[in-house]
C-alpha cells in the first residue's frame, strides 16, 4: 500500500516511532 502523509499523518508517525523503538532495542 502507498500512504500519503497528508492523508495518514498519524499512521505514518506511529509506524515511524514503532520502527525507531525496534531499532533502539
Amino acid at each position: 500500500m502507498e500512504y500519503s502523509v497528508d492523508q495518514h499523518p498519524n499512521h505514518l508517525t506511529t509506524w515511524f516511532k514503532a520502527k525507531m523503538t525496534v531499532d533502539d532495542l
